[in-house]
Protein backbone atom coordinates (compact mmCIF):
# COMPACT_ATOMS: atom_id res chain seq x y z
CA UNK A 1 0.00 0.00 0.00
CA UNK A 2 1.28 3.49 -1.24
CA UNK A 3 1.26 6.65 0.32
CA UNK A 4 -0.91 7.87 -2.77
CA UNK A 5 -3.45 5.13 -1.74
CA UNK A 6 -3.99 5.65 1.88
CA UNK A 7 -2.94 9.41 2.58
CA UNK A 8 -2.79 11.27 -0.58
CA UNK A 9 -5.30 10.06 -2.91
CA UNK A 10 -2.45 11.28 -3.13
CA UNK A 11 25.07 -0.59 15.95
CA UNK A 12 28.28 0.96 14.88
CA UNK A 13 30.13 3.64 17.01
CA UNK A 14 30.29 5.69 14.08
CA UNK A 15 27.91 8.43 14.73
CA UNK A 16 25.94 8.48 11.04
CA UNK A 17 23.25 11.40 11.07
CA UNK A 18 22.87 14.10 8.02
CA UNK A 19 23.74 17.75 8.04
CA UNK A 20 20.83 19.86 8.88
CA UNK A 21 18.22 20.47 6.95
CA UNK A 22 16.44 23.53 7.56
CA UNK A 23 12.40 23.38 7.45
CA UNK A 24 10.65 27.14 7.95
CA UNK A 25 8.09 28.02 9.19
CA UNK A 26 5.46 31.14 8.91
CA UNK A 27 5.10 32.68 12.40
CA UNK A 28 6.45 35.57 13.61
CA UNK A 29 7.71 33.76 16.63
CA UNK A 30 9.44 30.97 14.34
CA UNK A 31 12.86 33.59 13.62
CA UNK A 32 13.81 33.06 17.79
CA UNK A 33 13.44 29.64 17.92
CA UNK A 34 16.23 27.42 15.94
CA UNK A 35 15.42 24.05 16.53
CA UNK A 36 17.57 21.09 15.36
CA UNK A 37 14.99 18.13 15.51
CA UNK A 38 16.91 14.56 16.00
CA UNK A 39 14.24 12.07 13.77
CA UNK A 40 14.84 8.74 12.10
CA UNK A 41 15.28 8.65 8.49
CA UNK A 42 18.36 8.19 5.87
CA UNK A 43 21.37 10.88 6.80
CA UNK A 44 22.45 10.38 3.21
CA UNK A 45 18.57 11.66 1.40
CA UNK A 46 17.73 13.33 4.35
CA UNK A 47 14.78 11.46 4.33
CA UNK A 48 12.04 10.67 7.24
CA UNK A 49 11.57 7.17 7.58
CA UNK A 50 9.10 5.31 10.15
CA UNK A 51 8.60 6.77 13.38
CA UNK A 52 5.42 7.75 14.50
CA UNK A 53 7.07 9.57 17.67
CA UNK A 54 9.33 11.39 15.34
CA UNK A 55 6.22 12.55 13.11
CA UNK A 56 4.15 14.18 16.65
CA UNK A 57 6.67 16.31 17.33
CA UNK A 58 7.12 17.38 13.63
CA UNK A 59 2.79 17.78 13.15
CA UNK A 60 3.59 20.37 16.22
CA UNK A 61 6.40 22.21 14.90
CA UNK A 62 4.25 22.39 11.62
CA UNK A 63 1.47 23.33 13.13
CA UNK A 64 2.63 26.28 14.61
CA UNK A 65 4.77 27.61 12.08
CA UNK A 66 8.10 27.38 14.41
CA UNK A 67 11.21 26.92 11.78
CA UNK A 68 13.63 24.15 12.48
CA UNK A 69 16.18 21.90 10.96
CA UNK A 70 16.20 17.84 11.14
CA UNK A 71 19.12 15.54 11.52
CA UNK A 72 18.35 12.33 10.70
CA UNK A 73 20.06 9.13 12.34
CA UNK A 74 20.22 5.80 10.76
CA UNK A 75 19.04 3.60 13.60
CA UNK A 76 21.88 1.38 12.24
CA UNK A 77 24.30 3.14 13.29
CA UNK A 78 23.31 5.51 16.15
CA UNK A 79 25.63 8.29 17.50
CA UNK A 80 27.12 7.90 20.56
CA UNK A 81 25.83 11.45 21.66
CA UNK A 82 22.23 9.65 20.97
CA UNK A 83 22.75 7.16 23.40
CA UNK A 84 23.77 9.71 26.43
CA UNK A 85 21.11 12.05 25.41
CA UNK A 86 18.24 9.10 25.17
CA UNK A 87 19.21 5.80 25.15
CA UNK A 88 18.88 5.75 21.17
CA UNK A 89 15.46 7.06 21.22
CA UNK A 90 13.91 9.63 19.11
CA UNK A 91 12.50 12.52 18.60
CA UNK A 92 15.24 14.48 20.71
CA UNK A 93 14.99 18.54 20.41
CA UNK A 94 18.20 20.36 20.39
CA UNK A 95 18.57 24.47 20.52
CA UNK A 96 22.15 25.17 21.25
CA UNK A 97 21.34 28.57 22.54
CA UNK A 98 19.55 27.32 25.49
CA UNK A 99 21.51 24.15 25.87
CA UNK A 100 18.62 22.23 25.20
CA UNK A 101 18.84 18.25 24.49
CA UNK A 102 14.96 17.25 25.58
CA UNK A 103 13.84 13.66 24.28
CA UNK A 104 10.68 12.10 24.15
CA UNK A 105 7.94 13.34 22.70
CA UNK A 106 5.04 14.11 25.15
CA UNK A 107 7.79 16.39 27.13
CA UNK A 108 8.84 18.06 23.92
CA UNK A 109 5.18 18.69 22.55
CA UNK A 110 4.43 20.15 25.63
CA UNK A 111 7.43 22.24 26.16
CA UNK A 112 6.61 23.50 22.46
CA UNK A 113 2.93 24.10 23.61
CA UNK A 114 4.48 26.51 26.88
CA UNK A 115 7.05 28.28 24.58
CA UNK A 116 4.78 28.95 21.69
CA UNK A 117 1.44 28.97 22.75
CA UNK A 118 -0.13 30.38 19.15
CA UNK A 119 -1.91 28.91 17.68
CA UNK A 120 -3.04 26.85 20.30
CA UNK A 121 -2.93 23.25 20.18
CA UNK A 122 -4.45 22.17 23.34
CA UNK A 123 -7.32 19.71 23.09
CA UNK A 124 -11.02 19.10 24.15
CA UNK A 125 -10.56 15.56 23.12
CA UNK A 126 -11.28 13.02 25.95
CA UNK A 127 -7.52 12.29 27.71
CA UNK A 128 -7.79 8.49 27.41
CA UNK A 129 -8.67 8.62 23.98
CA UNK A 130 -6.39 7.21 22.14
CA UNK A 131 -4.15 6.27 24.80
CA UNK A 132 -4.27 2.23 24.58
CA UNK A 133 -4.17 2.44 20.72
CA UNK A 134 -0.35 1.46 20.23
CA UNK A 135 0.13 -0.84 22.77
CA UNK A 136 -2.79 -2.82 21.87
CA UNK A 137 -2.26 -2.23 17.78
CA UNK A 138 1.39 -3.98 18.49
CA UNK A 139 -0.41 -7.11 19.93
CA UNK A 140 -2.61 -7.35 17.97
CA UNK A 141 -0.16 -7.30 14.91
CA UNK A 142 2.16 -10.01 16.76
CA UNK A 143 -0.49 -12.00 17.84
CA UNK A 144 -1.71 -15.19 16.07
CA UNK A 145 -4.73 -15.73 13.78
CA UNK A 146 -6.81 -17.20 17.25
CA UNK A 147 -5.82 -14.94 19.47
CA UNK A 148 -9.83 -13.13 19.91
CA UNK A 149 -8.80 -11.12 22.75
CA UNK A 150 -5.73 -9.29 21.00
CA UNK A 151 -8.50 -8.46 18.18
CA UNK A 152 -11.00 -7.84 20.55
CA UNK A 153 -8.74 -4.85 22.81
CA UNK A 154 -7.50 -3.64 19.47
CA UNK A 155 -11.06 -3.02 17.78
CA UNK A 156 -12.38 -1.55 21.30
CA UNK A 157 -9.42 0.97 20.67
CA UNK A 158 -10.61 1.57 17.44
CA UNK A 159 -14.12 1.52 17.93
CA UNK A 160 -13.78 4.65 20.63
CA UNK A 161 -12.19 6.26 18.18
CA UNK A 162 -14.72 5.77 15.54
CA UNK A 163 -17.33 6.68 18.35
CA UNK A 164 -15.92 10.09 18.98
CA UNK A 165 -15.73 11.14 15.43
CA UNK A 166 -18.90 10.44 14.75
CA UNK A 167 -20.81 12.22 17.46
CA UNK A 168 -22.49 15.12 16.19
CA UNK A 169 -20.47 17.95 16.76
CA UNK A 170 -17.46 16.04 16.65
CA UNK A 171 -14.97 15.52 13.89
CA UNK A 172 -13.54 15.11 10.53
CA UNK A 173 -10.40 15.33 13.14
CA UNK A 174 -9.90 15.05 16.80
CA UNK A 175 -9.67 18.66 17.15
CA UNK A 176 -12.37 19.17 14.53
CA UNK A 177 -11.92 20.90 11.46
CA UNK A 178 -7.91 21.56 12.78
CA UNK A 179 -5.32 19.49 14.00
CA UNK A 180 -4.73 19.83 17.57
CA UNK A 181 -2.47 18.13 19.70
CA UNK A 182 -4.73 15.09 20.40
CA UNK A 183 -4.80 14.89 16.45
CA UNK A 184 -0.63 15.31 16.78
CA UNK A 185 -0.13 12.37 19.31
CA UNK A 186 -2.50 9.61 17.55
CA UNK A 187 -3.16 10.25 13.91
CA UNK A 188 0.58 8.77 13.42
CA UNK A 189 -0.36 5.81 15.44
CA UNK A 190 -3.23 5.22 14.08
CA UNK A 191 -1.83 5.95 10.24
CA UNK A 192 0.22 2.90 11.40
CA UNK A 193 -2.25 0.54 12.34
CA UNK A 194 -3.70 1.29 9.40
CA UNK A 195 -1.22 0.05 6.88
CA UNK A 196 0.73 -2.40 8.61
CA UNK A 197 -2.68 -4.13 9.79
CA UNK A 198 -4.21 -4.52 5.90
CA UNK A 199 -0.14 -4.89 5.25
CA UNK A 200 0.65 -7.87 7.49
CA UNK A 201 -3.07 -9.14 8.67
CA UNK A 202 -5.62 -8.23 5.93
CA UNK A 203 -7.12 -5.94 8.22
CA UNK A 204 -8.72 -2.93 6.74
CA UNK A 205 -9.53 -0.36 9.30
CA UNK A 206 -11.10 1.92 6.87
CA UNK A 207 -13.36 -0.26 5.50
CA UNK A 208 -14.56 -1.45 9.02
CA UNK A 209 -14.47 1.67 10.75
CA UNK A 210 -16.16 5.18 8.22
CA UNK A 211 -15.64 8.03 10.46
CA UNK A 212 -11.97 7.12 10.78
CA UNK A 213 -11.76 6.73 7.22
CA UNK A 214 -12.91 10.46 7.07
CA UNK A 215 -10.73 11.54 9.72
CA UNK A 216 -7.57 9.72 7.08
CA UNK A 217 -8.91 11.39 4.47
CA UNK A 218 -9.08 14.28 6.15
CA UNK A 219 -5.17 14.42 6.94
CA UNK A 220 -4.32 14.19 3.84
CA UNK A 221 -5.52 17.60 3.43
CA UNK A 222 -3.35 18.70 5.89
CA UNK A 223 0.27 19.76 5.30
CA UNK A 224 1.44 19.09 8.51
CA UNK A 225 0.54 15.20 8.07
CA UNK A 226 1.21 14.93 4.69
CA UNK A 227 4.72 16.01 4.36
CA UNK A 228 5.86 14.43 7.57
CA UNK A 229 5.27 11.14 6.36
CA UNK A 230 8.05 8.73 5.22
CA UNK A 231 9.52 10.38 1.95
CA UNK A 232 9.13 7.35 0.51
CA UNK A 233 5.54 6.64 1.11
CA UNK A 234 3.68 3.69 2.78
CA UNK A 235 6.28 0.66 1.60
CA UNK A 236 8.60 1.95 4.39
CA UNK A 237 6.10 1.76 7.54
CA UNK A 238 5.12 -2.04 5.71
CA UNK A 239 9.06 -2.90 5.84
CA UNK A 240 9.54 -1.76 9.26
CA UNK A 241 6.59 -3.56 11.20
CA UNK A 242 7.07 -7.06 9.22
CA UNK A 243 10.66 -6.88 10.05
CA UNK A 244 9.47 -6.16 13.58
CA UNK A 245 6.99 -8.59 13.50
CA UNK A 246 9.62 -11.13 12.45
CA UNK A 247 11.83 -10.31 14.49
CA UNK A 248 9.40 -11.00 17.85
CA UNK A 249 10.12 -6.97 18.63
CA UNK A 250 8.11 -5.74 21.59
CA UNK A 251 7.58 -2.20 22.41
Amino acid sequence: MQASKLAFKNCSRTALFSPRTAHRGTSKMAAAAKYDVVVKGDPDTKKLTDCPFCQRVLITLANKGIEHDQTYVDFARKPDWLMQVSGGKVPVIRQSEKGLNMPDSDVIVEYLEKEHPNPSMKSSAPAELGGSLFPNFINFIKAPAEDKEATSKFEAELQAINDYLSKEGNGPLLGGANIDAKDAAVAPKLYHACVASKAIKGYDILEKYKAIKTYIDTLSSKPAFKQTLPADGDSVIEAGWKAKVASGWSH
